[in-house]
């Protein structure tokens, strides 16, 4: 054997370690594998795990040998691999023989690969291979081999491809051989279709034979999971293939394979169904093939079956996919419906080759007429409860959804459709949405709320879109917000704030229209109710009870809440936009809403109950998002405003005047729950935004009157039953009574949650946790098993969400769509979320499966959006889906979160009497474990009920105190006793229960936490002997993972005593145990290592080889789950060596080799890997690279590195793009060098744009500008034109000029076609000429290959360009200072000529100039100031660079013309406030290094445009579309500029042409700009000087600027209006850094002015006042002592530039 250990290699004086298969050549390995077999005599089979170690070499040894090397050495390892193939071996060694077989013929010669198989057919064909007395081992090892052959050479064995069917189909039906062998069998036959493909002369007969035997395979009745799956697979080889036996015989097997597939979508088995839905969408893609046409092209002679035949064919994807979801969707069987989503996408991804980028938005419309479709079929059907046989509560408040359906298809569109489209095609797409929404189509609700939410997406991805276009998507959204459905008007909602969002200059102006159209609405109907008597007809149900009894007024009863909710989600979208909204109109926003709650104009109950629930909508939406400072009210004024909803008048109005007579008025009752639902929410809100950022000394009193306003609305929820359990109100749960009681008590919950601590409400705790136990008990005694599983998954510990029972899917959305549980009427997301939500990404917080503490939500203290642990969507996260989860299990999680969260507060002997209750309730009814325990009494389904409602409202309790640290667990210490008891009590129930049996581990790590060290060393004993002891397998899996649990709870302190104890349980039980449990017992293992720490090092080498074990046995890729969790035992042992992980040792032999085999879970071989488990494979290469980085950086070389990290950066999987993010920052930390030479920028660049989550995406900026800082000063021109083709990569001009082309694209078929208003389709486009490549897509495992190097994006997202700009702007200032030669080109040219290097910076000027001036001069708005900034950048890099051809001139002059229409551009009157500071400042530099040239005509240009704005100083209609700090900034920019025209001036003689040009220009203007820098220098001082008690209640001069003579004012009106308020601190602080910039220039420029004009005309000035010349000096006298802001002058004396503003005044 060769040295165990790498070689050492020296190169540069420092050691680096390199692995022995990047040395040896092929001869070797093939040498030590001929050693290995030749010990193994006989029958014996070699050491496997040694085959194991030595094969994996030898393949990497393959892949970088020369052809003649190989082939000398061909056949000696051919025979080797083969006889250790031959004689049995695991899994691994079989799957690697394979390779390396298929490597041999592939590098090397192929000639022996006939031979190979003749003699792989004869030995199956034999009896002793087909008898039972031969090892399996031996039997897969043959087909298996077979399978990878024909995968790797399939197109070359097509002459025997008949034989190897025939002895495949033999096998699979051989029942006595077993279902490996079966599963064997069915891999050879995919293998033997997709392999050899379908262009051979015998395929269809080929394809016919296997189907048949597929067919018979299918028909048996115990196939096991994986077998099903095989046949899936074979299935779907049929239609990779071409499918020539599928399209003859009018497509008769077409519809034999449709038929198998459609009924494989309904099996109990998910991993069936999405086997079976990727078979159907391959097969509907198929239809497109050459075999499909070369079927109608054999028809040529017989026209009519040519015809019948491609018509047939064009119908093929209607009749798998489109047909099937009708049908499942009017039904609402959901598992078909997701699974029908899958295989829609599978068709899309198909289909997207090839097909040009407008056609393919087409597809998106056939996905939303099916929908129409199921809407049609399903008629006026419900769809079903997710509790079966029973009513759900929320369905007779609903409005015409069907949120299953919804949610699949926006999962199609989003992920087939929408990711796949370039920024063309996603354009293209905005249009046709837009068109839909008008068409008859768009009138199904589901229709709307899917296709608004698509066009949702689409303008968050985009980025921007011109104000044309918003013009006109404007009105078809608009149209929305007033429909006839409130989850539509939500959606529209949202749409509208996406709108804002794209076109930031309209948010002010929707805002204002918002408000009017709600007052307009609000108005009309006052007017109409004020004559006419009150309506008494009853509202027809299903629908919301708003407006009850008032059917003729309906419409304007939803045009006001949704322009309610519009303002609402626009508000909340505010936030997100770069230059705001005016304060001033978020103050009228609260004033309107106040003037709603307090005084609503109608007298009529229906009227005034809408009029105070837009008010409470509006009043939620400004708390939850917007900061205190802006409302300028107190929080006690806040919570003022819900007395009229919630105070005790209103509470004993709704007592006694409607839930009295709920039995008569149940309709009118539900319409006064219904808004005072809005109020709880808006309280809520109120209660984690404007209360929680209260100062610390007032939040206990603002809590005691948050609980005081919550108290009367509990006391009429106790008094009356139907409140306190709706479902038996009138009407049942189905009824609208029930849906606004439910609401109401969920809104009432959140409310109470949503205060920080229990504590606040103590008088109400008693009556609380009544009434969520009495719902905990109802529950348990139903059929609401699903319900509350989805309610304990929540509470659940995410680290070991990998056991199951829920599905990861491929991504987040895949997974979401997997746990959806909504139904009509459930709760939507709050109306600020619908402004505030994430884009198309996958950038939700998870709720489970995303590692330690990804499920723990929190509220924030200034922002209600992040929601408390009672959020309507799972642990606060909100959905990629509408409306996830039905009232009933929403309602029912808040329950069972308040119950945790009282008992983790109470005193300790309430907190027993509510744990003995939770024992009672798991008991349910059959007594206290024992021998005498009578299970039968009760169902087993109720039993499970029972424990996890139990369990659910334990594990809520061990969160809160938890969260309350060690003090509040010791306090709770005598819970102990009883939380273990509780614990026995799941734990038995658990059988067949994996959500039980997590929930059991938890709650004994919860008792552990609870114990003293003692009682929890105890506690461990006791739990390793019921291990060793139990005989069933799943207690002994929950118990396993029970130790690891407790282990994970008290840490190593507590676990020292009894570690070897429990570490020899695990591996003993592990040993005895059947391989079922094999991963519940490696996770325990873990468990064990990381709790336990340094301390498990001595147990290493017990965790190795149950690492090792697990991997080579014969269950490695049955068993779900082995193969990752082997992985993850690898990863713990590098963490606990760390720096003693050396190289060369066993440790680190193992571990690479279980990491190697990581990657078989994604490899495209063509059989069948499980998708969870290809994901967690995947993270864990990743992972094991971040652990080498760590812990061994000196030894592994970064290159090493890179390609795992970069090729997972395009994972769909959140988990997997974070960990290589994280890992690449920190590699190019720590050697930018190494990570320089590999050129992964482009990757890079990649990967962020299409990066979603903000986390993520945060860490690739900040590796890219790690590498930018190390290697911009040696490689300037490749940076500079990296960034700047990513600027300017395809860009189209401007937004305007993208969607001018998209229309042009789209109206070439306008002439040919018109809409259909039967069908609401709108007319199909011509196809454009060519078409960018799709967007990358993952491989169901998740993972996705990299961009290659060489080439950028076609055309990068906005927010990629907008980076790629500011890495621009890093350019010019650190690579000036690296070496002043990139500034010099004297110095520049003369080292190109010495050799010295040929990039120098200062050679790239003409470049980086055009590039500035085509930014700032194009139209797309957000690159226009980044332009203005980059040729200011430059100008403040080479403005004093001299120009070595003309003496005394300067470089820059050059480039005078570029840089003074940069100003014209960017100095316009219409331009942005954003565009204008910037070009101001620019301005302002120009003139201070002199780049005038003394030429009186481009001074005078330059005159004209800064003296411009000063005739609208008294503010515009700009000042009215953003934030108050954006103008002050672009003032502040002009007056800095016309400061240093001053200063030029001044410091020429006064008969010069450059003074006579500024003086001139200055003149009509002098007056109001000298007012305007006393202003400044005010603000200055107040600002940037004072304390912060001075400037709190201080506004900015600047902010309300002055009127010009021009336009006086008269009355106190006006000086009331120039002084509001004082100005808030953020728009303090967003000013700061530009008055601390501006001020000196500022300064000098008042004082020579002041110094010019004379006295007398200065003292009598109306403008210029000594009053304020006084304040002003007033305040400089004041200023802190010590040097200065800017300027350095001296602190005492009359130098400073105080003392000359004192001395000038």
């Amino acid at each position: 054997m060769a040295a165990a250990h790498d070689l050492v290699r020296v190169a540069s004086g420092s050691l680096a370690y390199v692995d022995e298969e990047a040395l040896l050549g092929f001869k070797i390995w093939v040498a030590e594998l001929e050693l290995l077999v030749g010990n193994a005599r006989g029958r014996a089979k070699p050491d496997q795990a040694q085959c194991f170690q030595l094969l994996q070499k030898l393949v990497v040894t393959l892949d970088r040998c020369e052809r003649p090397e190989v082939k000398e050495y061909q056949r000696r390892c051919e025979e080797a691999v083969v006889d250790i193939l031959l004689k049995g071996a695991p899994p691994p060694v079989r799957r690697l023989i394979c390779q390396v077989l298929a490597k041999l013929y592939s590098v090397g010669d192929q000639l022996p690969l006939y031979s190979r198989v003749s003699s792989l057919q004869l030995f199956l064909g034999t009896r002793e291979a087909f008898s039972k007395d031969t090892l399996e081992d031996i039997r897969l090892g043959a087909l298996e081999c077979m399978a990878a052959l024909y995968y790797a050479q399939g197109r070359f064995l097509s002459i025997g491809v008949q034989e190897t069917v025939a002895v495949a189909a033999k096998y699979c039906a051989a029942k006595h051989l077993g279902e490996r062998t079966t599963q064997a069998a069915v891999s050879v036959l995919a293998a033997a279709v997709e392999g050899v493909g379908g262009g051979h002369r015998h395929a269809q007969t080929v394809q016919a034979d296997v189907f048949r035997c597929i067919e018979r395979l299918l028909g048996q009745r115990d196939l096991s999971v994986e077998t099903r799956v095989a046949c899936a697979s074979v299935l779907r080889a049929l239609g990779a293939c071409g499918g020539a036996f599928l399209w003859a015989s009018s497509l008769a097997g077409f519809e034999a394979v449709k038929a198998l597939c459609l009924a494989g979508l309904e099996d109990r088995s998910h991993a069936v169904r999405a086997a079976n839905a990727q078979a159907l969408g391959t097969i509907a893609a198929a239809a497109t093939s050459d075999a499909a046409r070369e079927s109608v092209r054999t028809l040529e002679k017989r026209p009519k079956y040519a015809a019948a035949q491609e018509k047939a064919l064009a119908d093929v994807s209607t009749a798998c996919l489109t047909t099937p979801f009708v049908e499942a969707a009017s039904y609402s069987t959901r598992a078909s419906c997701t699974a029908l989503a899958q295989a829609w996408v599978t068709y899309l991804s198909a289909c997207r080759t090839g097909m040009e980028e407008q056609a393919f938005a087409e597809l998106a419309l056939r996905v939303l007429e099916m929908l129409g479709a199921a809407c049609l079929a399903a008629g006026s059907y419900q769809e079903a409860s997710i509790v079966p046989g029973e009513g759900e509560l929320g369905m007779g408040t609903g409005s015409g959804e069907r949120p299953h359906a919804q949610a699949c298809v926006l999962y199609v569109l989003r992920v087939g459709v929408i990711e796949q489209l370039g920024e063309s095609g996603q354009r293209l797409l905005l249009d046709r949405l837009a068109g839909v929404l008008g068409a008859p189509l768009g009138q199904f609700t589901p229709v709307g709320v899917v296709t608004l939410e698509a066009m949702a997406l689409l303008l968050e991805v985009l980025g921007e879109v011109s104000a044309e276009k918003r013009a006109e998507l404007e009105p078809a959204i608009g149209a929305k917000v007033a429909g006839p459905h409130a989850c539509l008007r939500l959606q529209a909602a949202a749409a509208v704030a996406a709108l804002a969002v794209a076109e930031p200059s309209s948010a002010a102006r929707l805002v204002s229209a918002s408000l009017a159209n709600l007052d307009g609405a609000l108005n009309k109907l006052v007017e109409a109710t004020a004559s006419a008597p009150p309506d008494r007809s009853r509202p027809a149900v299903p629908g919301t009870p708003r407006g009850v009894g008032s059917a003729k007024l309906k419409p304007d009863m939803n045009a006001v809440h949704g322009w309610a909710v519009s303002g609402a989600a626009l508000v909340a979208a505010s936030r997100r936009l770069p230059l705001g909204v005016p304060a001033s109109l978020l103050a009228s926003v609260l004033d309107y809403a106040t003037r709603l709650i307090t005084a609503p104009q109608s007298q009529q109950g229906v009227v005034a109950c809408l009029e105070r629930e837009a008010g409470y909508i509006l009043l939620a939406s400004l708390c939850a998002t917007q900061p205190a400072e802006l409302l300028h009210t107190q929080p006690a004024e806040l919570l003022q405003l819900f007395e009229p909803a919630l105070g005790a008048e209103a509470a004993t109005e709704l007592d006694r005047r409607y839930c009295s007579n709920v039995s008569s008025l149940d309709h009118v009752v539900a319409m006064e729950l219904w808004w005072r639902s809005a109020a709880l929410q808006a309280l809520a809100a109120c209660t984690l935004g404007p209360v929680a950022a209260a100062p610390s000394v007032q939040q206990p009193a603002l809590l005691r009157r948050a609980a005081a306003l919550l108290k009367p609305t509990l006391d009429v929820l106790t008094a009356h039953a139907a409140l306190q359990e709706p479902a038996r109100g009138k009407g049942g749960p189905a009824g609208m009574f029930a849906g606004a009681a439910a609401l109401l008590q969920l809104r009432l919950l959140e409310a109470y949650a949503a205060l920080p601590s229990p504590a606040a409400y103590t008088d109400e705790q008693e009556a609380l946790t009544k009434l969520c136990m009495r719902a905990v008990r109802s529950a348990a005694s139903g059929a609401a098993g699903q319900m509350l599983q989805s309610s304990l998954r929540r509470w659940l510990n995410p680290e070991d969400s990998l056991l199951g029972p829920w599905q990861m899917g491929r991504d987040p959305l895949e997974r979401a769509l997997y746990r959806f549980e909504g139904v009509v009427g459930g709760p939507a997301v709050h109306p600020w979320q619908a402004g505030s939500r994430p884009g198309i990404g996958y950038a939700m917080q998870e709720d489970d499966a995303e590692g330690p503490g990804s499920g723990a939500s929190g509220a924030g203290g200034s922002s209600a959006a992040q929601e408390q642990s009672s959020g309507i969507a799972g642990a606060g996260c909100v959905s990629p889906y509408p409306q996830p989860l039905a009232l009933g299990a929403a309602l029912l999680e808040a329950q069972l979160g308040l119950v945790g969260r009282i008992l983790a507060a109470v005193a300790p002997v309430n907190q027993a009497a509510i744990l003995d209750a939770l024992l009672t309730i798991a008991q349910c009814g059959a007594g206290p474990p024992g021998p005498q325990r009578r299970k039968d009494r009760v169902e087993p389904a109720k039993r499970q009920a029972s424990a996890m409602a139990a369990a659910a409202a334990a594990l809520a309790s061990a969160a809160a105190l938890a969260a309350g640290g060690r003090a509040a667990l010791a306090a709770a210490g005598e819970l102990a006793p009883r939380m273990r008891q509780l614990a026995d009590e799941v734990l038995e129930e658990s059988a067949g229960c994996v959500a039980l049996q997590r929930a059991a581990a938890d709650l004994y790590a919860f008792a552990a936490q609870l114990c003293s060290d003692a009682g929890a060393t105890q506690l461990l004993r006791a739990l390793c002997k019921d291990m060793a002891e139990t005989a069933s397998l799943p207690r002994r899996a929950a118990l396993a993972l029970a130790v690891g649990s407790c282990a994970r709870a008290v840490g190593v302190l507590s676990l020292q005593a009894v570690l070897p104890v429990a570490t020899e349980t695990l591996m003993a039980v592990a040993a005895a145990s059947d391989k079922s449990i094999s991963v519940w017992l490696m996770h325990a293992m873990l468990l064990l290592a990381n709790a336990a720490g340094l301390a498990f090092v001595p147990h290493l080498k017990h965790l190795l080889g149950l690492a090792q074990g697990m991997l080579l046995s014969e269950e490695a890729y049955s068993l779900p789950g082995l193969l990752p969790a082997a992985g993850r035992l690898a990863n713990a042992a590098v963490a606990l060596l760390g720096p003693d992980y050396t190289f060369g040792s066993a440790a680190y032999l193992t571990c690479k080799s279980i990491i190697n085999d990581m990657r078989a879970l994604g490899e495209g071989d063509g059989s069948q890997r499980r998708t969870d488990d290809a994901v967690s494979a995947a993270l864990e290469t990743v992972l094991y690279a971040q652990m080498l980085v760590l812990f061994a950086p000196q030894a592994v070389p970064a290159k090493s590195h890179l390609p795992v990290l970069v090729s997972n950066l395009l994972s769909r999987q959140p988990l997997l793009r974070k960990a290589a993010a994280d890992t690449l920052r920190h590699l190019a930390e720590r050697d930018a060098p190494a990570v320089l030479a590999e050129r992964i920028e482009t990757s890079l660049f990649a990967a962020l744009d299409s990066e979603t989550d903000p986390g993520i995406a945060s860490q690739i900026k900040a590796t890219l500008s790690t590498l930018l800082d190390a290697g911009a000063a040696a490689e300037p021109s490749r940076w500079l034109a990296l960034c700047s083709e990513v600027v300017t990569a395809a860009a189209p001009g401007s937004t305007a000029a993208a969607e001018q082309q998209v229309a042009a694209q789209a109206g070439g078929g306008e002439h040919d076609s018109e809409e259909s208003d039967d069908e609401g389709r709108v007319a199909t486009a011509a196809p454009t000429a060519a078409a960018p490549a799709p967007a990358p897509t993952a491989a169901p495992g998740g993972g996705t290959p990299s961009a290659p190097s060489g080439t950028l994006l076609l055309s990068p997202r906005l927010r990629t360009r907008l980076f790629a700009a500011q890495l621009l702007l890093r350019i010019p200032d650190p690579v000036s200072r690296a070496d002043p030669r990139h500034t010099d080109l004297a110095a520049a040219q003369a080292a190109v000529k010495a050799g010295a290097g040929s990039d120098w910076l200062v050679l790239r000027l003409q470049q980086l100039v055009d590039l500035a001036f085509r930014m700032a001069s194009g139209q797309l708005e957000a690159l226009r100031p980044r332009g203005v900034r980059l040729m200011h950048a430059v100008l403040a890099c080479f403005g004093d660079s001299p120009d070595p051809v003309v003496e005394g001139a300067r470089l820059m002059e050059l480039y005078q013309a570029q840089i003074v229409s940069t100003l014209r551009a960017s100095l316009s009157v219409d331009a942005a406030p954003s565009l204008s500071a910037a070009g101001a400042s620019l301005a302002a530099a120009f003139l201070e290094k002199g780049l005038d040239g003394g030429e009186a005509a481009v001074l005078q240009r330059l005159m004209g445009l800064l003296v411009a704005p000063l005739a609208a100083w008294s503010g515009g209609a700009q000042d009215q579309l953003y934030a108050e700090w954006v103008g002050v900034r672009a003032r502040v920019a002009l007056l800095e500029a016309h400061a240093h025209c001053v200063v030029l001036a001044a410091s020429v003689p006064g008969a010069s042409a450059t003074a006579r040009v500024v003086r001139q220009a200055q003149s009509l203007h002098l007056q109001l700009l000298l007012d305007a820098w006393l202003s400044l220098l005010q603000d200055y001082v107040a600002v940037c000087t004072q304390p912060a008690e001075v400037h709190a209640g201080y506004r900015l001069r600047l902010c309300q600027p002055e009127l010009s003579p021009a336009q006086p004012t008269e009355g106190e009106e006006a000086e009331e209006a120039a002084a509001p308020g004082p100005t808030p601190a953020a728009v303090m602080a967003a000013v700061r850094p530009a008055l601390e910039q501006a001020w000196a220039a500022a300064l000098d420029a008042a004082t020579i002015v002041l110094a010019e004009q004379p006295v007398a005309e200065a003292a009598t000035d109306a403008h210029c006042s000594s009053a304020l010349q006084e304040q002003h000096a007033v305040l400089l006298e004041h200023q802190p002592a010590g040097p200065e802001p800017r300027g350095g002058g001296s602190s005492g004396g009359g130098s400073g530039p105080a003392s000359r503003l004192r001395s000038s005044c």
